[in-house]
Order: structure tokens, then C-alpha cells, then sequence
């Protein structure tokens, strides 16, 4: 092309098509990003199934009452998660200790550990997360959907 033409052209000009290639990246970038569409319970067991982890969230957490450190409540969502991980073919373990927040309160903590015995000799995956909550919330929108 002449490069007399493109003196001619307004830098202002290009504009419009300098927004469109924009607008026609992110909608690109978005559409890839997106993640899968959430399986059904009915998915085959080896896929993950959003239905049947709300339904375990559901269990696990009973009547969704906030349940802090060292409460009845608290309790039973542990007694929960015993026997959901037994119903899974697990042996859980409690481990107890004290832990103290940033501003003095202490108490004492109830871990729930379990181990899934590894099919080849690789290094160990641990999941962590909480299962307390604040006195004011059913904690699951914390350490809950960790779980």
C-alpha cells in the first residue's frame, strides 16, 4: 500500500477498529475461561457432580446453625464428618490442641483427619480446611467449601 494513504488516515479514525479487536479479544478470552458446565448426580462416579457435593454440604453441615469452637453444634458437625468420611470406607482420627486467635481467645480444636491410602509410591496430598465457624455465620463461606 502507498504510504501517501496513511498520511491521509486520522490516528482517531482507527479507533473504532482498535476497540472492536479489544471487545473481540476479552469476549475470546472469556468464552476459554469459562469453566465446564456442572454435572448432574447421576454423572458416572469418577466425575465431579456439583448436585452431589451440595447434597454432602448439605449433611455435613444439618441445619446450617452457626457452629463455633467448643459448642454443641460444633460437635455435631464433627460427628458429621466422622460419619461421612466412615460412609466413604475411611477410619477418621481425632486429633486435639489448642489454638489461640490473634486477639487471646483460646480453645480446643477437634481435627478430623483421614487418610486415602495411594495406588503408587508418589508424594502425599494433604487437603486441609475448617469446619468451625463464626458466631454469627453457618460457615460456609469459608473453610466449608474447602472441605
Amino acid at each position: 500500500m502507498d504510504s501517501t494513504v496513511w498520511r491521509h488516515v486520522r490516528p482517531w479514525a482507527l479507533l473504532p477498529l482498535a476497540g472492536l479487536l479489544f471487545a473481540i479479544g476479552v469476549i475470546g478470552s472469556l468464552a476459554a475461561s469459562r469453566p465446564p458446565s456442572a454435572r448432574p448426580s447421576g454423572a458416572p462416579a469418577s466425575e465431579f457432580s456439583a448436585e452431589r457435593a451440595r447434597a454432602v454440604l448439605q449433611r455435613l453441615l444439618g441445619d446450617g446453625r452457626a457452629h463455633p469452637v467448643g459448642t454443641p453444634a460444633n460437635r455435631a458437625v464433627r460427628a458429621r464428618i466422622e460419619a461421612e468420611l466412615r460412609r466413604l470406607g475411611l477410619v477418621p482420627e481425632i486429633r486435639r490442641g489448642m489454638s489461640c486467635g490473634q486477639y487471646g481467645v483460646c480453645a480446643v480444636v477437634e481435627n478430623v483427619v483421614a487418610e486415602i491410602p495411594g495406588r503408587e509410591r508418589t508424594p502425599a496430598v494433604a487437603l486441609a480446611s475448617h469446619y468451625d465457624s463464626v458466631p454469627a455465620g453457618p460457615g460456609a463461606a469459608d473453610g466449608t467449601i474447602g472441605a
